[in-house]
């Protein structure tokens, strides 16, 4: 379970990681997830609205 619920299984390394294998722009993926993530954090979205 540390594995999983104790990991940051979607942190910049990871972000950077998977631009990288899917040849996207870094940048541009980290802004996405940064203004959706902050949209989660204040309530404005839920897990279930995110595309």
């Amino acid at each position: 379970m540390g594995g999983i619920l104790l990991s940051n299984g979607w942190g910049h390394e990871a972000r950077e990681e998977a631009a990288k294998r899917f040849n996207l722009d870094y940048e541009e993926v980290n802004a996405l997830h940064n203004f959706i993530f902050n949209v989660y954090e204040i309530g404005s979205i839920t897990l279930d609205e995110i595309p």
